[in-house]
């Protein structure tokens, strides 16, 4: 079998504050947040944001002054659309697969993050292969996947100037699908909270039994 990482949407939430947050997290919780599409051109199903979340959080944020460095308190960006890795204003790609024969990719995406510099660099090679030698990467069901944290505004949008600023909160929102022998199929949408909250819910129950 083999899964393949279909569709991943980030949503930033700049505020320091815990409303958008909780907007955020109980819409995921109530299923309202995102909805599936079919589309008939490639026979997948995709993710998108609901009109519920498209409220309070949006693609296309205002853009950061001197005087109010975040006008928009919530951002959707769309990291993986249908396997495909797109850059946003003629900024680089913000999400990558780990490729253990490519170290080349895993360095340039950390300075992209940290920028160009011989830390980024060895960080970007270092780190791929730690991750490749305690999963075992295989390309099939075995995968990992490098996401920035933080959110940048391009040089278009900010008077000529890039302004790279770390979320104060990332929700990572994926579709998954699933290929099994035989040749069934099965789709997985799951999100970073919903995740968080049940493990968080099995570390108590463990904790209580040895209590």
């Amino acid at each position: 079998y083999s899964l393949e990482l279909e569709d991943l949407i980030t949503i930033h939430i700049m505020e320091t504050g815990v409303s958008t947050y909780e907007s955020v997290k109980g819409m995921l919780a109530e299923q309202r947040a995102f909805t599936l599409l079919k589309d008939a051109s490639d026979h997948r199903v995709h993710i998108t944001p609901s009109s519920d979340l498209g409220l309070i959080c949006n693609f296309a944020p205002g853009r950061p002054t001197r005087t109010d460095w975040f006008p928009t308190s919530c951002i959707i960006r769309r990291d993986v659309d249908k396997r495909q890795y797109p850059g946003r204003g003629g900024s680089p790609s913000t999400a990558m697969e780990l490729d253990p024969d490519n170290t080349d990719g895993a360095a340039q995406f950390m300075q992209t993050i940290f920028g160009a510099s011989d830390y980024a660099e060895t960080l970007g090679r270092n780190f791929s292969q730690v991750i490749d030698n305690k999963y075992k990467l295989n390309g099939r069901f075995q995968r990992a996947y490098w996401i920035n944290p933080g959110y940048e505004w391009a040089p278009q949008q900010t008077v000529g100037v890039e302004r790279f600023l770390l979320s104060q909160r990332l929700i990572m929102v994926a579709l998954v699908r699933l290929d099994e022998a035989g040749g069934a199929t099965r789709r997985m949408l799951i999100d970073s909270e919903t995740q968080a909250d049940k493990r968080r819910a099995e570390e108590g129950q463990y904790g209580e039994g040895i209590s």
